[in-house]
């Protein structure tokens, strides 16, 4: 009898689901970062709190990252690890492969650059436990080293607050594993935005959805050969995640992924990238709705002057 691969996928998630005595994965990529890579473990080390599992995904790395992840295990035992290889590139293709071998209730994304602080995991842990109907749990983080840049998670989330204000990056939560694979996994493909495009997956499911209040316990750190790059370079970069992202919003929900378009281009028209312009000129082409053509009009006007916060005007015509 020939096995497809999502009955295999169901079968190992029915194999392993009671493997754990931990209720807790945190999953990391790591793609040569291995003093970066030290850093973070050694703030995972430090927690306050253990239940909870490691799970380090090497992205084939040409340094000795994968044997930094190693070394550490071995030197951590009281918190179980496994270091994994993905030789797919890209950061969404290592998370969908941690995904793919978490063996716990929940699982925590992270990122190999930024760090904990040591009461993180223990108040995720106790926010899980304080309400057993809560399906995702998030958080405010610092940002270290960003100008302007706010890490917060909204207390009610939605498909405008993750589209704008980046609800679902990354270190801002954690989720039941089966929200995850409920939603599809990370999406290698897109390229960028991926984290978005995934909470935007995992919105569509109606998750309850808990903040945990406080001072961050995450600090999100600024690498120069980390960030997604100039607006400009983003231009061509765009358009699979936002196609992504429309497949899971309807109605006037759609405008939201319109005005990140606009943005994007009024951003990248700063930097004098010439193709920014005609770009927004086809976005208003392929726009019937008058009312639409203006909001975009605006939006791009308006950002390109410097004029910081005017997409908040829009938000009740995008519900």
């Amino acid at each position: 009898m020939t096995v497809s691969g999502g009955v295999r996928n169901y079968l190992y998630i029915c194999a392993v689901k009671y493997e754990s005595e931990h209720l807790l994965t945190v999953v990391v990529p790591v793609y040569n970062r291995a003093s970066l890579l030290v850093e973070f473990l050694e703030s995972l080390g430090a927690q306050d709190s253990r239940g909870f599992e490691l799970i380090v995904v090497d992205n084939a790395s040409t340094d000795n990252s994968h044997e930094v992840a190693e070394t550490w295990a071995k030197s951590n035992p009281d918190i179980p690890t496994r270091v994994i290889t993905e030789t797919r590139r890209g950061g969404a293709a290592a998370r969908a492969r941690g995904l793919d071998e978490v063996r716990t209730e929940w699982t925590l994304f992270f990122d190999s650059d930024d760090i904990m602080l040591p009461a993180h995991i223990g108040r995720v842990l106790a926010a899980i436990a304080s309400d057993p109907e809560t399906d995702v749990w998030g958080w405010n983080v610092g940002m270290q080293g960003y100008i302007r840049a706010k890490g917060v998670f909204a207390a009610k989330a939605s498909h405008w607050t993750n589209m704008m204000n980046g609800q679902f990056a990354t270190q801002r939560y954690c989720a039941r594993t089966e929200i995850f694979r409920k939603a599809g996994n990370w999406n290698p493909a897109i390229g960028l935005w991926d984290d978005i495009e995934l909470g935007t997956r995992i919105l569509k499911q109606k998750p309850r959805v808990g903040k945990i209040k406080g001072e961050p316990t995450v600090q999100v750190r600024f690498n120069a050969d980390s960030i997604t790059g100039t607006w400009s370079s983003q231009l061509h970069r765009i358009e699979p995640a936002l196609s992504e992202i429309e497949k899971s919003l309807d109605g006037r929900q759609l405008l939201m992924t319109d005005i990140r378009r606009a943005q994007t281009y009024a951003l990248a028209a700063r930097e004098g990238a010439s193709e920014a312009k005609s770009m927004q000129e086809e976005l208003m082409r392929r726009t019937p709705d008058r009312f639409h053509r203006l909001a975009l009009m605006y939006i791009y006007e308006t950002v390109r002057r410097g004029i910081r916060g005017t997409y908040l005007l829009l938000r009740p015509f995008c519900s």
